[in-house]
């Protein structure tokens, strides 16, 4: 699945680089068929339904989900994703010494890690400070309603 989702980021930039708050390489945000994002769609779905079970929510859908690639000192600017109920981010591979995810409300950043799943509520305040790495630190984000 990994090497399916980075082939189609390689292939699928060029949509919205630059141009919204992501301020590197992106795709389009509807990337559900997609290899590798297909399965990834399944297995987040399952994620929100099992972490959602005693709340009042019932029915939920996959918003949107894209890939970005960050090259050395690319950043984020601080935003949110509401009105969706959670927000999320999937690294892979990232490299040694690569930007954070940041909550500033909070204080806390969030060291990227293989495989790292990060799933938070849509309304939280995040962003990826500029950073010098080598390579490419690639995240896959989706919202979910």
């Amino acid at each position: 699945m990994n090497k399916d989702i980075i082939k189609t980021i390689d292939q699928e930039v060029g949509w919205h680089d630059y141009k919204t708050n992501v301020k590197a390489q992106m795709t389009d945000w509807r990337l559900h068929n997609y290899p590798g994002f297909d399965k990834f769609c399944v297995i987040i779905s399952k994620v929100a339904k099992a972490i959602s079970k005693n709340t009042s929510y019932s029915k939920f859908y996959i918003d949107n989900v894209w890939g970005c690639k960050y090259k050395s000192n690319e950043e984020t600017l601080v935003h949110d994703h509401w009105p969706n109920i959670w927000s999320l981010a999937y690294y892979i591979s990232p490299p040694e010494n690569c930007s954070e995810l940041v909550f500033p409300e909070f204080n806390y950043e969030i060291k990227p890690e293989h495989g790292m799943l990060v799933i938070f509520p849509g309304h939280y305040l995040h962003q990826v400070n500029k950073k010098p790495f080598k390579g490419y630190r690639y995240v896959v984000s989706a919202n979910i309603r």
